[in-house]
């Protein structure tokens, strides 16, 4: 039985392991970096002004 061949695939695996793990919490991070990012790109938008009675946009015509 060859230990040393089986050592270093147990070791592989787990450096594997390891490195998928590591791969997916920089995804979430950045992930949430992103949203973040985002929510504040949103939050600078200026909000409209009102529109009053009687200017255009203040009613919706529709006919079917």
């Amino acid at each position: 039985m060859d230990t040393a061949g089986i050592s270093a695939t147990v070791s592989e695996q787990a450096l594997g392991t390891v490195k998928g793990a590591a791969q997916v919490a920089v995804l979430k991070k950045s992930l949430e970096m992103q949203g973040q990012s985002a929510l504040q790109l949103v939050q600078a938008l200026p909000q409209p002004p009102a529109v009053q009675a009687g200017q255009p946009g203040a009613l919706v015509n529709t006919y079917a």
